[in-house]
Order: structure tokens, then sequence, then C-alpha cells
């Protein structure tokens, strides 16, 4: 027929697997049924003014692909995302548009198990429902990793802490707690 389209992300819901020609349709679907899993098969782009996940529990498996994240992805206090890469070379990346700019806004729970961060993670909890964010793995590349706000609690337990610039930061700017316990990690230009 002369026309193809590439196919950048697979979603998985209740062992029904859809394939989608771009990863904002397949991230705002599994958002909008409150669950399931985002493949990316290919390289793709979140480029939607805002986006927003408000309740459930989702997976993005980079698999040794990267996103680009032109926008900031919010993830409310009802709602879990992991990260993972379960590509053999554990390639897969997200980029922000720029290093220091904040490509995730955690009011929930976020789980980064592996795959490369190039941009900041911020967290803005309440006294009724901390951020929470652990880091279990992956590779983080941006001048400032985590910029806490109020009421966050924030895990490391791995990963490789790397740029080229500067030491790796948590900023911690508030007037309520954060818990931050760092257990193991690398961080090859201090903290």
């Amino acid at each position: 027929d002369g026309c193809s389209m590439l196919v950048v992300a697979q979603t998985e819901v209740d062992d029904e697997i859809l394939y989608y020609t771009d990863a904002l349709d397949a991230l705002l679907d599994i958002f909008e049924g409150e669950k399931g899993t985002l493949k990316l098969l290919s390289d793709g782009q979140i480029s939607k003014s805002f986006i927003e996940c408000y309740s459930g529990s989702f997976l993005i498996d980079l698999n040794g692909k990267h996103l680009d994240i032109l926008t900031n992805l919010e993830i409310k206090k009802d709602a879990a995302l992991t990260i993972d890469d379960t590509s053999n070379e554990k390639s897969g990346a997200i980029f922000s548009e720029q290093s220091n700019y904040t490509c995730i806004n955690v009011l929930g729970s976020l789980i980064i198990e592996n795959g490369r961060i190039d941009g900041s993670i911020d967290t803005y909890g309440d006294e009724d429902s901390y951020a929470n964010v652990t880091v279990n793995g992956g590779v983080f590349t941006g001048t400032v990793f985590l910029i806490s706000y109020d009421y966050s609690n924030i895990y490391v337990n791995g990963g490789i802490f790397s740029n080229d610039t500067s030491t790796f930061e948590i900023f911690a700017s508030c007037e309520n707690t954060v818990n931050i316990e760092i257990i193991s990690g690398v961080f090859e230009k201090g903290i």
C-alpha cells in the first residue's frame, strides 16, 4: 500500500496488548484506564502541554529506547508510577527539554528501577499524603536530580549519579517534613 507507520509503543492492560504510533496516546490511554504498562518499541516523544495522572498504578518500560518529555508529567497523590528498562543493554532513557528542567512532578509515588533520567524530579506532598520517590537503580545525569518540597519521602537504594558539571544535588526547599534516606548509590562527583 506504500504507507507504513512506525509503531512507537505498546500498552498492556489485563493481558490485552494495543500498539500505538504515538507515545503520548499510549500514555494517556493507560492513565485514563487507571492501570497498565507502556513499553517503548522505538524512541518516542511526549509533547502535550501538561499531563496529569490522577490515580492508578502504572509501569513505563523504556525497553532500551528514549522517551523525550517536552512537558511536565505529574503523578497525583493517588497514583503510582514505576520506570524500568527491561532491555539487556539498559540503555533506555527519559530526557527532558533541558538538563535542569523538571520532567516529573510527584505528589504520589514514583519508583525508578532502571533507565537513564536526564532532568529533575520535583516532589510535593501534603500532611495527609506524603510524596514518595524510591530509586533502586538507573543513571541520573541532570545537575539537580531531585527538588523536594513539603511532605516528601526520598529513598535512594542504588543508582549512578553523574553529570559533567557539578555534584549531585537533592534540594529541599520546604517548611515541613522531608525525609531523605540514602542507603547506597554511586555519586561520581559527590553529593
